[in-house]
């Protein structure tokens, strides 16, 4: 401007720069959101700009929800959230009279209802005028609220109909009707917050239980053996739940090999009280014979659940030819069987041994009739009993070193049994490698392992009668080549950062930092088994870790 012949002029305000890296998540109920912004400009403050929707609908416009000051504060926590509603937030830098251009934060979804428990609720209670409730804990929640009504759906409104059976942290509990054949309907939500101020979220699905005298489940393992020419055993195991007071155990019979029809049923128990197992001694020689029996009480009874069928005919012809031959198969040492049939008629063969030529025979087995071979995996070893892995520890990302203990005196190796992933290593497992390790220490190395991988090992002695029986499973994990899940949070002035090293804890950790996009470089070296560290905050500062002598990098944070 020009006053009295004077020419005035002003520089214009340095432009406000939008916040970068909105992020917003769920903290129970809660959302925290937060941002980051370079300054400048003039910034006070932020105005913070909110919309939802439901799950699956649309969202509206952004409507001005929260000022921010001063410009130092980069985070807020909406704790007005409803559980049910999808949000999203849009953050402007703030002078005071204008605002920045905005900068979205993701759509942070709704919080799901809690679920109910597999297989609840239910009347498979302590007592028959119960019923059984039960949920999956939720996450972040301070307990449950769930209400129950007797004898009617409590619709859309729970607290307005039903009546309050449980508000508290446990996920599971009893609800006594005090009738049985009562049905109650059952809702819950989670909670959050803190007593005087608790908020909660959307209900479970609604589900009715009734309680009433529990029906005894089917028996188990059912199965008829004949014991002598005319006599056979009967046994099972109670079914679940197991609320028996009577058994029923019936049979049926037609002619040996005639494939004629079954006989009716007919019910041979003199005592039903009488558990498993029950002496059947019906029999009428040449016939075959089946059984089947139930669990029954005052509420009812199970399912029949049938035998296998016996034939009670002549005595089979006895085998003869019979061979044993050791067999030395990874990693047991195993008695292979074989013998000739001489018979036509025998329902099974039954395998039994003895340790020495004086000793007792005791039965290792049974093959159905026409098979002619057994291989008895119960026999002793050549070399002696296992020995123990003491202790199996990762040194690097591809080694672990095992050292064990319990080799026997007559062993003059051992062997390593070792693969990735597996929790169950089988006879046949095609994945299991071998180290053989010569003479009689104790300690080895497992070398070109899977790195940040769960091994599972078995170790067995060796001498020239072939491989003991092996050790227990053991399992041990490899060191991963970076320290993984690198976090970065800002308290007060500092970075602090955490990271997770598994089972490598001999290397150190070394701590990078970058500014903007500038070159990486070297801010610290951490001890080995370090996972944390604390640096003075830098703006636009971010962080990457790697293990002294590796080239693999953790993943890339910023605060």
């Amino acid at each position: 401007m020009i006053h009295r012949g004077v020419a005035f002029w002003r520089a214009p305000s340095e432009a406000l720069q939008a916040p970068t890296g909105v992020t917003a998540s769920r903290n129970g109920l809660d959302i925290d959101v937060a941002w980051s912004h370079a300054g400048g400009g003039g910034a006070t403050g932020f105005r913070v700009y909110r919309r939802s929707r439901t799950v699956g609908g649309s969202f509206g416009s952004y409507v001005f929800w929260r000022l921010v000051t001063p410009e130092t504060d980069t985070d807020t926590t909406d704790d007005t959230a409803v559980g049910e509603l999808e949000y999203q937030y849009r953050v402007h830098a703030w002078d005071g009279s204008t605002e920045s251009a905005g900068a979205e934060s993701p759509v942070v979804g709704a919080v799901d209802p809690i679920e109910w428990d597999i297989g609840l609720p239910g009347d498979y209670a302590p007592d028959d005028t119960s019923v059984v409730w039960g949920f999956f804990e939720a996450i972040d929640s301070a307990g449950l609220q769930v209400w129950y009504r007797v004898g009617a759906s409590m619709g859309g409104n729970p607290v307005g109909t039903g009546i309050l059976a449980y508000e508290g942290i446990l996920t599971s509990g009893t609800i006594n009707l005090g009738a049985t054949d009562t049905t109650a309907f059952i809702v819950a939500r989670a909670r959050y917050g803190t007593p005087g101020n608790y908020r909660y979220g959307p209900w479970s699905e609604e589900r009715g239980a009734i309680s009433r005298p529990r029906v005894p489940g089917a028996p188990t393992s059912v199965v008829f053996t004949k014991t002598d020419v005319t006599e056979g055993e009967l046994t099972w195991s109670a079914g679940s739940p197991a609320t028996q007071t009577i058994y029923d155990i019936e049979y049926a019979f037609r002619a040996a090999g005639s494939g004629s029809a079954w006989s009716a049923w007919a019910d041979p128990f003199p005592d039903t009280s009488v558990g498993s197992p029950y002496l059947f001694d019906e029999v009428i020689e040449g016939n075959e014979y089946k059984l089947r029996v139930r669990a029954r009480n005052t509420g009812g009874s199970s399912a029949w659940v049938e035998s296998n069928v016996v034939a009670f005919a002549d005595p089979p012809n006895a085998p003869s030819g019979l061979s044993a031959v050791l067999d030395v198969t990874y990693p047991y040492s195993f008695v292979d069987l074989s013998w000739t049939d001489n018979s036509i008629d025998e329902t099974a063969f039954r395998i039994e041994r003895a340790v020495s030529p004086s000793g007792a025979w005791s039965p290792v087995g049974t093959v159905a009739a026409s098979v002619t071979s057994f291989e008895d995996q119960s026999a002793g070893p050549p070399v002696g009993s296992a020995p123990t892995i003491v202790s199996a520890e990762s040194v690097d990302d591809d080694r672990l070193d095992l050292v064990i203990s319990g080799l026997p005196s007559n062993a003059t190796g051992w062997e390593v049994y070792y693969v990735a992933s597996s929790l169950d290593m089988q006879v046949d497992d095609t994945g299991v490698s071998t180290l053989v390790v010569a003479g009689t220490g104790t300690t080895a190395s497992l070398t070109g392992l899977a790195a940040d991988q769960v091994h599972g090992l078995r170790v067995c002695a060796t001498n020239g009668a072939g491989r003991g029986r092996p050790s227990d499973l053991s399992q041990a994990t490899t060191g991963p080549t970076a320290p993984k899940t690198l976090a970065a949070v800002v308290n007060g002035g500092n970075h602090d950062l955490t990271w997770d090293i598994g089972s490598r804890d001999d290397d150190a950790v070394l701590v990078e930092r970058r500014i903007g996009a500038g070159a990486w470089s070297q801010i610290a070296s951490r001890p080995a088994g370090s996972t944390s560290y604390s640096v003075t905050a830098i703006g636009s500062a971010s962080y990457r870790v790697r293990f002294s002598g590796e080239a693999t990098y953790s993943n890339e944070v910023t605060p």
